[in-house]
């Protein structure tokens, strides 16, 4: 039995067993805490308050570690880390966009289009599903995956304008600014390359590197979405 490796003991703690689709192995997630699930009234307020998320689990000393990129996208603070397509048993190891697509749609996030011009008009697949808010994917081939989600909740109406976006980076704080500092009105057209220093020794001087994440989708999140 796999269990992913972890190192936090706390009183909340408890571990979630999946079962991989394509192997039946059972697999092991650390939870630490309650999964807080967010509403779309969250994200339709004209200031940005990331405290105001899931009752704040975005961004406080607790449980920020616990959430990632995904689990801000979606509106669902798992306290897992959560990973596109975990909940419905899927794991696709090498890293790329088609991949990416694939593994959340198992957790029934909907395809929309490459065009930011297309989430204007853009219907889901039922009507009740109405309630729920647009998602981008970035990808650094073989690396990484990045979410963005977008802080204007569907409308269903063609004059709105999606026009707010916000990301969690990683177990980091949330941002409505690109890696260029720069304010996200369309993550298709936004910076997403993380400069970075490294050095093999706190002693010499470092060298600057990068990872390049490239805009793949935009996607739909309906309201009720289930993630791990």
């Amino acid at each position: 039995m796999q269990q992913y490796t972890d190192w936090y003991e706390g009183p909340d703690k408890k571990i979630v067993s999946i079962t991989d689709h394509n192997t039946s192995q059972q697999i092991q997630i650390a939870q630490y805490g309650d999964a807080v699930q967010g509403t779309e009234k969250e994200l339709n307020n004209e200031r940005f308050i990331p405290s105001k998320f899931c009752r704040g689990s975005f961004t406080s000393e607790q449980y920020m570690f616990a959430n990632s990129s995904y689990n801000y996208a979606v509106n669902i603070a798992t306290n897992s880390l959560a990973q596109a397509g975990r909940k419905a048993g899927m794991f696709f190891p090498e890293i790329n966009g088609i991949n990416g697509l694939s593994l959340a749609v198992g957790d029934k996030i909907q395809i929309v289009s490459k065009n930011f011009e297309d989430l204007a008009y853009y219907k889901p697949t039922t009507t009740v599903e109405n309630n729920g808010h647009f998602i981008a994917l970035m990808v650094a081939e073989g690396y990484d995956y990045h979410w963005c989600r977008c802080d204007v909740p569907y409308s269903g109406r063609e004059e709105s304008i999606y026009d707010k976006w916000s990301y969690k980076y990683s177990s980091m704080q949330v941002a409505n600014y690109d890696f260029e500092g720069k304010e996200i009105r369309d993550p298709s057209r936004a910076n997403w390359v993380m400069k970075y220093i490294t050095s093999p020794s706190p002693d010499l001087p470092g060298a600057e590197s990068e990872i390049e994440y490239k805009f793949f989708c935009f996607m739909y999140v309906p309201s009720g979405s289930d993630i791990i």
